[in-house]
């Protein structure tokens, strides 16, 4: 995140949305796991995004 370009948000938000997390989990893992939208996953109590 300290080289250019990633050291722009834009640009990582920009592929955190071109990355297609159902194709990855579905077609590429195959191992059924959740799509992930955040580095802390969602059972970890009284954590918000």
């Amino acid at each position: 995140m300290k080289k250019k370009p990633f050291d722009d948000i834009r640009v990582r938000r920009a592929l955190s949305y071109a990355i297609d997390r159902d194709i990855l989990t579905k077609k590429v893992l195959r191992t059924g796991e959740k799509l992930a939208y955040a580095l802390v996953p969602e059972i970890i109590s009284r954590y918000t995004l």
